[in-house]
C-alpha cells in the first residue's frame, strides 16, 4: 500500500515526463526535440542567460529476486535545470542543478539481510555541475566541468555520501553536415572504483546540418532518434542506472551503502507542440538488474539479481 500511495502522484505527472526547454547551448546534445526545420547555427547563439528544464516521472515495475529472495519495485522523480551564460563569442558558462527520489518498495528484506529496521525505503540525489567552454576557432570548442554529487537515505551523514566527478570534451566541427564532440566522463561511486567513460557523440546543433536524425546523451545513457514530423521524434534508449545511497546510522546495515544497479533497453516518442517544449513518453525494460547491501567497510554483506521488469516513464 505504501508504494501505492507513492505511484499515485508520480504516474498523475507522467504526461509531463520528459518535458524539456531546449538550450541555445553550441555544444548541447540534449536535441531529441528540436523541429528539423530549425536547427541552429553559430550566429543564432547570441549573449545572456539561457534556461532549459527537464522533468522525468518513471515507474520501474516489480522485479523478482533469484532464489526467491523477495522482490523490488521503484519509483522516480527526477528534475534537471541548466543555466548557460555566454560571456563573449569565445567563454560560456554553464551550471547544472539536479534533484532526484526514488521510492522504493523491498518484499521480504529479511531474505536479503536479516535484521530489524529499514533496508531501503527512500533515496535522494542531489547533483550540482558548473562548467565552461571555451571556442578556440569556429570550427573548434573545448569544455570542462565539474560534478558535486550526495546521494543517500535521508538521515544519513552527508560527510560520508558525496562523490565529486566531472569530465572534458573536444568538439570539432568536419563539414557543415558533421561535427563530433570527443570526451572522458568520470562518474564517481561512493567507496568503489570510479566509471571512466570516453565517448564520440554526434554533434550538429552547431553545424547547417538539417538531418532529421537526433542523438542525446544523458548521463551514463543515450538515445538515438529520427524526426519523422517537424514536431515528432521517435527512437530507442539505452541507459546504464546505477545509484549507490548512502544509509542512515538507524537502518539495519548502519551506515552501509545500498547499490541498485540496472541495464535498461526502451523505445520513445517525444511530441514538441511549440518551439520551446517537449512531451515525451518512454517504454522499455530493465534488462539487467543486482542489488547489493555493503556495511560501512565496503564489505559486501548481500548481493541478488532481479528479473527482467518493464518500466514506463
Amino acid at each position: 500500500m505504501r508504494l501505492v500511495s507513492i505511484l499515485r502522484p508520480l504516474v498523475a505527472s507522467i504526461a509531463l515526463a520528459g518535458l524539456w526547454a531546449p538550450i541555445a547551448r553550441a555544444d548541447a546534445i540534449r536535441t531529441i526535440g528540436r523541429p528539423f526545420e530549425a536547427v541552429p547555427q553559430s550566429a543564432d547563439v547570441v549573449p545572456g542567460a539561457t534556461v532549459g528544464l527537464l522533468t522525468i516521472a518513471q515507474v520501474d515495475f516489480r522485479s523478482e529476486f533469484e532464489d526467491e529472495r523477495g522482490d523490488m519495485s521503484r519509483a522516480r522523480s527526477w528534475t534537471l535545470v541548466e543555466v548557460v551564460r555566454p560571456l563573449d563569442a569565445k567563454w560560456t558558462v554553464t551550471f547544472e542543478a539536479e534533484l532526484e527520489f526514488d521510492f522504493y518498495r523491498i518484499g521480504d528484506s529479511q531474505k536479503i539481510v536479516p535484521g530489524s529496521g529499514r533496508l531501503l525505503d527512500v533515496g535522494v540525489r542531489t547533483h550540482l555541475e558548473p562548467g565552461i567552454d571555451w571556442r578556440l576557432h569556429r570550427d573548434w570548442k573545448f569544455g570542462v566541468d565539474v560534478a558535486f554529487e550526495t546521494i543517500c537515505e535521508p538521515g544519513a551523514t552527508l560527510a560520508d555520501s558525496y562523490t565529486i566527478g566531472g569530465s572534458f570534451y573536444v568538439w570539432h566541427r568536419f563539414s557543415p553536415a558533421l561535427a563530433l564532440s570527443f570526451g572522458l566522463s568520470l562518474f564517481a561511486n561512493l567507496d568503489d572504483s570510479p566509471l571512466i567513460i570516453p565517448f564520440v557523440a554526434p554533434d550538429d546543433i552547431d553545424a547547417t546540418s538539417q538531418s532529421q536524425w537526433r542523438f542525446e546523451g544523458r548521463g551514463t545513457g543515450g538515445r538515438l532518434g529520427y524526426a519523422f514530423t517537424p514536431t515528432m521524434t521517435a527512437g530507442v534508449s539505452g541507459v546504464y542506472d546505477r545509484r549507490d545511497w548512502r544509509l542512515a546510522s538507524d537502518n539495519r546495515v548502519p551506515e552501509g551503502i545500498a547499490r541498485d544497479i540496472r541495464v535498461t533497453l526502451g523505445l520513445f516518442a517525444e511530441v514538441s507542440p511549440r518551439k520551446g517544449f517537449t512531451f515525451g513518453l518512454d517504454v522499455g525494460m530493465t534488462v539487467y538488474h543486482e542489488f547489493e547491501i555493503a556495511d560501512r567497510n565496503a564489505d559486501s554483506i548481500a548481493r541478488v539479481d532481479g528479473s527482467p521488469a518493464a518500466y514506463v516513464a
